[in-house]
């Protein structure tokens, strides 16, 4: 549910303090520990 749909945040009661983007390039995959690059040979996971 998107906050600025919502009835509370309509009638003032909250407030949206940061709008969060979601980058599915980027976002589905985590980093590798750079340790755990170096020790098993592998490559980073893309965009990282």
């Amino acid at each position: 549910m998107y906050i600025n749909s919502h009835s509370a945040y309509n009638a003032g009661l909250i407030k949206q303090i940061v709008a969060r983007k979601f980058d599915a390039n980027r976002q589905y995959l985590w980093p590798i520990p750079s340790a755990e690059v170096l020790t098993s040979g592998s490559e980073q996971n893309p965009n990282y």
